[in-house]
């Protein structure tokens, strides 16, 4: 029973990263959208403990008005997020867009890094080449076709919370085993 009541907290982050990650596969714009509203929901949390120390640091403090900042800036982004979930998931592939972009620049920069320090008469392992491609073509990929992009990681995100959940029940049955 004590072996059992030591790893609970391993149990409950199995379970945990198993919902994740079948939620995530089953519908992951549902699921975003509603990490999106408790992402929302924590940062109205954050405004509120913000505020009780910008009350407690009002007199005192020179930070207070930093304080009182933050914790506007904290409940606006909360409210937007908890009220406004489907335009915050409506700019994922605007993000992702941008993200291609920076995946291109990214890209031709270690491909011109390679070249220019070969010129000096350093060699540079051909990976770093090979490296530069893959990055423009999956910025590029990525640029072009954002949804598909963002739909591959979101399987990609619940295919590893599966198998990281798998893998710890299996190392936890092996160290119940060797305890």
């Amino acid at each position: 029973m004590k072996k059992f009541l030591l790893c609970l907290p391993i149990l409950a982050m199995i379970v945990f990263e198993l919902v994740m990650g079948i939620s995530l596969l089953n519908d992951p714009v549902d699921f975003t959208q509603k990490a999106i509203v408790i992402f929302g929901v924590f940062m109205i949390v954050l405004a509120v403990l913000g505020l009780v120390r910008w009350m407690k640091a009002r007199g005192t403090s020179s930070f207070a008005a930093l304080i009182l900042a933050g914790v506007i800036l904290d409940l606006l982004i909360g409210l937007f997020c908890v009220i406004r979930s489907d335009l915050v998931l409506a700019l994922f592939p605007a993000f992702a867009v941008f993200y291609g972009i920076v995946m291109v620049v990214m890209g031709i920069y270690k491909i011109s890094n390679y070249f220019s320090v070969r010129t000096v008469g350093f060699h540079r392992p051909f990976i770093v080449l090979l490296s530069g491609i893959l990055t423009v073509i999956l910025g590029v990929l990525v640029f072009l076709y954002p949804f598909s992009a963002i739909m591959a990681l979101w399987q990609y995100i619940a295919i590893v919370l599966i198998v990281e959940a798998c893998v710890d029940l299996f190392a936890l049955i092996f160290g119940l085993i060797v305890l």
